[in-house]
């Protein structure tokens, strides 16, 4: 399924190229009747980016709220075709502005739990959408991380044919196992995990006691982060399992 703003985007480029038809030849009524149909999609997909974007995002991105909504008044007039062509690419920079700053914009999709073998990991991720839904984003972040590193401790002694520990003390020869970022990486070094996903957000190695209490400046109160959070690993784990069988 696309993403809010993939569905824009497309929808945008459908509007261009009937306002080019419409520009050259302005007597054929027919790219009149194809325009009024792109643009019930457009004002439809705007206005689900709008939501998601005042739902997830409630103080953030003010002004490109306000640039989206004056621009989809704009497209759906009936005014000039040169202005509305300029219109249309500031909405792609402005779209392109989005991605960076949010990611790739999340549809419900991104929320489906994939094919995960592993009982214990699967209940972990069950929980981190379950605190989600229950608005317990701490909860959801904390039980993400837990889940992530339950399917890289499988995945290491499934490639590796043994525990995941490491030499801790030269001298003493104590080992310990490894944590969830060297985990990280060597999945990263394996291609297990998709380079475009390296940087996810709770990847934070000083979590106290088993991450029971982490600091609020790393996992912050969050619904946004959260939701973005917990699609990673989604899509993280997707791509582990799928790609370890």
């Amino acid at each position: 399924m696309k993403t809010y703003s993939e569905l824009l985007r497309t929808d945008l480029e459908n509007l261009r190229n009937i306002l080019k038809q419409r520009k050259k030849y302005p007597s054929n009524s027919s790219y009149k009747e194809r325009e009024r149909s792109v643009k019930l999609e457009l004002d439809k997909d705007t206005k689900s980016l709008l939501k998601f974007l005042n739902t997830n995002y409630s103080r953030q991105f003010l002004e490109e709220k306000s640039k989206l909504t004056d621009t989809l008044n704009n497209l759906l007039s009936s005014g000039d075709i040169d202005e509305r062509f300029g219109k249309i690419d500031e909405t792609f920079s402005l779209l392109n502005s989005l991605d960076v700053e949010v990611g790739p914009l999340i549809t419900e999709s991104s929320f489906e739990i994939p094919e995960i073998p592993n009982i214990e990991v699967k209940l972990d991720v069950e929980e981190a959408k379950m605190n989600l839904n229950n608005n317990s984003f701490v909860s959801s972040l904390v039980m993400s991380r837990r889940a992530y590193e339950g399917a890289l401790l499988e995945l290491f002694k499934k490639i590796e044919g043994r525990d995941p520990i490491e030499l801790k003390c030269e001298k003493c020869g104590r080992g310990g196992y490894m944590g969830i970022i060297k985990l990280h990486n060597w999945a990263l070094e394996k291609r297990f995990v998709n380079e475009k996903l390296k940087s996810l957000g709770y990847l934070i190695s000083d979590l106290g006691a088993g991450g029971a209490h982490p600091p609020l400046q790393d996992f912050p109160r969050d619904k946004g982060i959260a939701r973005a959070s917990l699609a990673a690993l989604l899509a993280v784990l997707d791509f582990i399992y799928k790609k370890s069988e």
